[in-house]
């Protein structure tokens, strides 16, 4: 939709982004999400756990958010502070990565009669429970700082939920904790 806007209006859009980089401030709309539920398949549709909650937000602040994770990808990768071994979250590379290699090592280790022993972790809700505070301690002590710092900071901060079911929609809820469901970032 953004892509067919007329060049004098992506101008104006390309200006106010740079204004919110420039005033580290975000509309207050692009913090607000209207969860959904949609049925998973084959699931039975009276169990809570049958849907997969959808966060819906304003595609001007997805696109702005897009902008940013670029910048942040592009620091961590000119400063090599992920470590080689993550394929996750990164540019041309793929959490089968280590699918592959963990394959290879099995049928080497087979080759020469001997077993693996794998184990795998699996945290519930990881990203649910990230604590914002300790989020921005850490992206500090990495390096990060100045616009792109407050731009997170900003960003998880004063963020809030509405549930919409059939056209019913629950009062809004404030979230402290968490990275926000269905974001870019």
């Amino acid at each position: 939709m953004i892509r067919r806007f007329p060049e004098p209006m992506l101008e104006v859009l390309l200006q106010f982004y740079q204004h919110c980089w420039a005033s580290s401030k975000l509309p207050s709309a692009w913090k607000n999400a209207l969860v959904i539920a949609l049925p998973k398949d084959g699931k039975p549709r009276h169990l809570p756990t049958s849907y997969r909650p959808i966060s819906l937000t304003p595609h001007l602040g997805k696109v702005y958010e897009r902008i940013v994770k670029n910048r942040l990808e592009h620091f961590l990768e000119k400063n090599n502070i992920l470590p080689l071994c993550q394929a996750g979250f990164r540019k041309g590379r793929a959490c089968m990565e280590h699918v592959v290699k963990l394959t290879a090592h099995i049928k080497k280790a087979k080759a020469r009669g001997r077993t693996v022993l794998a184990t795998f972790f699996d945290i519930r809700r990881a990203f649910d429970t990230v604590w914002h505070g300790k989020l921005i301690q850490k992206m500090s002590n990495m390096g990060i700082s100045g616009r792109l710092l407050e731009f997170v900071q900003k960003f998880l901060t004063d963020r809030s939920m509405a549930v919409r079911v059939g056209q019913s929609i629950s009062q809004t809820h404030v979230l402290d904790m968490g990275v926000p469901q269905g974001s870019i970032i």
